[in-house]
């Protein structure tokens, strides 16, 4: 399941874990991509991969947006195909149900794009290397990084998505210069960050 593989991979890359847990079987359930098909393509999992899984809606550093509705509904397409087989209980991909038109996403025409090709697309856009860097850091200290350390979990992160190595040192040199006075309202989100941040020094 999209658990399991959570899991085994929330300690590798991140472009791997999402290649795997985005087309699992359970995720095309959960986020009805199974019977998606072309000219009937489901949206949910368009916008779950752009919004939840690898972008945000605006770029961590400019604000600039990260996509727009015709996106959504071109990933939509490229990701129809897939369908369920009852006796089996397992999704599978049907390319009688796949949309085979050329897709534009993010502004480049991507061809005939399925899966794959989204997925590349997600990894090559800019926000690739902030949104989720920025989400690990504000889930182990409680609150925003700032412009550095958001600077540097960027180029720790690189092209595929190094989980350990991006926060590892600007949470740690973070904590080093903490003055508690300065974080009072923060105090309980702070003691969980600490915690957190000391077991996953533990991991690395």
């Amino acid at each position: 399941t999209w658990v399991r593989s959570c899991r085994s991979g929330c300690l590798g890359n991140y472009f791997s874990l999402l290649s795997t847990v985005a087309p699992e079987q359970s995720m095309q359930w959960y986020l009805s991509n199974v019977f998606s098909e072309k000219g009937h393509a489901n949206e949910n999992l368009a916008r779950e991969l752009c919004e939840l899984f690898a972008l945000g809606t605006k770029h961590p550093v400019t604000g600039q947006p990260n996509y727009t509705e015709d996106d959504i509904k071109e990933i939509a397409r490229a990701l129809t195909g897939y369908d369920y087989d009852w006796d089996r209980d397992k999704a599978f991909f049907n390319p009688f149900n796949w949309d085979p038109g050329s897709k534009t996403i993010f502004g480049v025409n991507r061809g005939a794009a399925k899966f794959p090709e989204v997925l590349a697309a997600i990894k090559a856009h800019p926000s690739f290397g902030y949104f989720v860097p920025k989400r690990i850091y504000r889930e182990l200290m409680g609150f925003e990084p700032s412009t550095q350390a958001l600077e540097d979990m960027h180029a720790a992160w690189g092209s595929e998505g190094d989980i350990p190595a991006a926060p590892a040192r600007p949470v740690l040199v973070d904590l080093g210069n903490l003055d508690p006075a300065d974080v009072t309202p923060r105090t309980a989100t702070l003691a969980g960050g600490r915690f957190a941040t000391e077991n996953f020094r533990r991991a690395l």
